[in-house]
C-alpha cells in the first residue's frame, strides 16, 4: 500500500482565533508539511490547485519566502533537511 499526503493550500481563517495567515506564511507551512511527510516516511506529497474560495494559488503569491524556495529545493533533491529521519 502506497500513501500520500494532499494539499489544496487552504486559506480560511482559523476557526478559533479568525485569524488568515499571509499568502507567505500559508506556502511555508505548506513546504513544511512536505519536508515532514517525507521524515515520516509517505510515499507521495501532493499539491493540487483551486481558483476558486478560500484557497491559496500561484497567482497570489507575488513573492516566495526565502526559506520556502530553500526546503522545496531539498525536498526537489530528495535530501532530508535537518538531520536523519
Amino acid at each position: 500500500m502506497k500513501l500520500s499526503v494532499l494539499s489544496l493550500i487552504g486559506h480560511a481563517p482559523h476557526p478559533l482565533n479568525g485569524r488568515r495567515p499571509s499568502p507567505a506564511e500559508r506556502f511555508e507551512e505548506v513546504i513544511e508539511t512536505g519536508v515532514v511527510a517525507e521524515r515520516l516516511g509517505f510515499d507521495a506529497y501532493s499539491i493540487g490547485e483551486r481558483h476558486a474560495g478560500p484557497f491559496l494559488h500561484r497567482g497570489r503569491l507575488r513573492t516566495r519566502p526565502p526559506r520556502a524556495d530553500r526546503d522545496a529545493a531539498v525536498v526537489r533533491r530528495g535530501h532530508r533537511s535537518g538531520g536523519a529521519a
